[in-house]
């Protein structure tokens, strides 16, 4: 694998552990299905043909607006406050 990808995949399984965010929400904030959102991550790896560029971008942009949908929410209330 190439050692870019593999960077990526870190970064994305470090944001989902560090704020909670799961595949099914990825897929939902990507567009994507769950079946390749789960592929792209799948601990295996056993499917190289869903490691592309594409997918992979999908899931960190996914991340990208689920994390802009936090920091929203969490201005919200501090204003609400």
């Amino acid at each position: 694998m190439d050692s870019s990808i593999e960077k990526r995949l870190e970064d994305i399984y470090q944001k989902m552990e560090k704020f909670g965010i799961k595949n099914s929400r990825l897929a939902e904030a990507g567009g994507i299905s769950l079946f390749t959102v789960a592929k792209v991550l799948s601990e295996k790896r056993s499917d190289p043909r869903y490691l592309t560029d594409g997918n992979i971008s999908a899931i960190e942009s996914a991340i990208e607006k689920i994390l802009d949908e936090y920091r929203q929410e969490l201005c919200g209330e501090k204003k609400a406050q």
